[in-house]
């Protein structure tokens, strides 16, 4: 079914991401990245608007 494939595709998807993060970003660039897009950063950097709304569509967490 559709929903099989496009679970497949974005554990697919989560897996690379995971991999590419890990070699070509630092720990501490990704907790600053995160920490900017939650609006928690505290440098002379333009604040992030950005809001996170989680929902679920056919059983998938998606943001």
């Amino acid at each position: 079914s559709q929903h099989r494939v496009a679970r497949a595709q974005h554990e697919r998807f989560e897996q690379w991401h995971r991999g590419w993060l890990s070699e070509h970003v630092s720990s501490s660039a990704e907790r600053g990245v995160q920490d900017w897009l939650m609006g928690e950063e505290d440098e002379d950097m333009i604040p992030c608007k950005t809001t996170c709304v989680s929902v679920q569509v056919k059983g998938l967490h998606v943001n």
